[in-house]
């Protein structure tokens, strides 16, 4: 979810007909969007499944040059028990292979609000540069078991064991600078109407802040940062967890990509529906927690030419 979603604000202009800015110097687009996509938190790799989030976006256009943004809130639950499964040996283990290497799983919520913002050129219908400035601020309410057990009925169940079991809460805020490469290409053996768009983006962590709560002993909260993991740096489980700290500049890269196409439903005012996929794929340095995180799933809108 974040700044994917700019590939969609920036190539809305592209859609519209060429003819559209020589009609005015200025021009404002706005629309709102929907993204049922995947989320997954620092637990395991666990994700939230497909849940859908939504947002409002504008873009303000002058010539050759757009400047715009996109706002993004989405609410993701996360079940632990689709992590469950038994070895070869008849042992309960966790099916996930995060979640097995480090022992636990994790039941909760995470929330996620962005904010996008940018600036962009275009040079012709297929190519257009941009760079923008992306914060996003993520809240998490999750309890983490360690290891499922087995009962003697063979059920698998998640433990009950209070020592077993804690809860870690969490707010961060991270910033970001990036640049995307996003072109449309007609499909008039289709539509005249109709178009088919790319973006690709290149994301730099600039900053990060933040912090945490953990619960040791049970009913009592301890301070942490935004950035805890469980395990050792040899990769054994332990508790109370350690913080990693915060990460600075360039600690934290992201690679986005969507693709989809997009259809101009009426020419005054000039109203373009669209739809699509996207995966964005962050590098998590310096995190016991998961090598990577990957946020995807299809998304669509809408976008009305204002003036």
């Amino acid at each position: 979810m974040n700044i994917y979603r700019l590939g969609v604000l920036i190539l809305l202009g592209l859609l519209l007909p060429s003819g559209l800015l020589a009609q005015s110097e200025w021009s404002l687009n706005a629309g709102f969007s929907a993204w049922p996509n995947n989320c997954d938190v620092p637990a395991g790799g666990q994700d939230s499944h497909l849940q859908p989030s939504f947002g409002p976006f504008f873009s303000v256009n002058k010539g050759s040059w757009q400047f715009g943004g996109t706002f993004f809130k989405g609410h993701f639950d996360i079940d632990p028990d689709h992590a469950i499964e038994l070895n070869a040996t008849g042992q309960p283990v966790f099916s996930d292979e995060h979640a097995r290497e480090h022992g636990f799983t994790s039941d909760g919520w995470t929330d996620r609000f962005d904010v996008d913002l940018n600036a962009g050129y275009r040079f012709n219908r297929y190519a257009k540069l941009s760079f923008s400035f992306v914060i996003n601020r993520h809240e998490a309410d999750i309890l983490t078991y360690w290891s499922p057990v087995l009962t003697a009925e063979g059920t698998i169940i998640l433990p009950s064991d209070p020592s077993r079991l804690r809860i870690l809460k969490y707010t961060d805020t991270q910033f970001w600078i990036g640049q995307n490469f996003s072109g449309s290409v007609p499909v008039e053996t289709v539509s005249t109407r109709f178009s088919i768009f790319y973006n690709a983006s290149l994301l730099v962590l600039a900053n990060e802040s933040g912090d945490g709560k953990f619960e040791q002993p049970i009913g009592t909260f301890t301070d942490t940062s935004p950035r805890t993991t469980y395990s050792d740096e040899d990769g054994n489980l332990i508790f109370p967890p350690r913080s990693l700290g915060e990460r600075s500049f360039g600690d934290n890269l992201g690679i986005t990509f969507s693709t989809g196409a997009g259809f101009q439903l009426f020419t005054n005012p000039a109203t373009v529906i669209f739809g699509g996929y996207n995966v964005k794929f962050y590098d998590e340095k310096q995190n016991s927690f998961i090598d990577h995180s990957v946020f995807k799933g299809p998304f669509a809108g809408i976008s009305v030419n204002v003036f």
